[in-house]
């Protein structure tokens, strides 16, 4: 099970034995939303796309991958606040920055 502050610290908890360990700093705030998928969580916050890789977060090497939206701006910004979508037979990840819907590979 995952869990997000509103100030953006993953914390993953085993389910069966209880042990909880803190993944860092993802991004979060109020509009965050989280999808797990292999191994990995996939939280969009605000103005970036993180990927987390749960496995190798105990060597700090955690972060796989952050997307900013492209078309972030003060007066138009651009946010990942609808989450997203995971296809793990394909391969893809839909996400949507409130200009565009996008089709992304899912990273290696």
């Amino acid at each position: 099970m995952f869990m997000c502050s509103s100030n953006g610290i993953l914390v993953a908890v085993e389910k069966e034995s209880g042990h909880y360990w803190y993944l860092g700093d993802v991004g979060g705030g109020a509009d965050y939303h989280m999808a797990y998928h292999d191994g990995r969580v996939y939280i969009t916050d605000n103005h970036t796309l993180n990927i987390v890789d749960i496995f190798r977060s105990r060597d700090g090497s955690y972060k796989l991958y952050e997307l900013k939206s492209h078309n972030y701006s003060r007066r138009t910004p651009g946010r990942f606040t609808n989450g997203v979508a995971i296809d793990g037979e394909h391969g893809y990840m839909y996400v949507t920055d409130g200009f565009y819907a996008m089709c992304l590979t899912l990273p290696e």
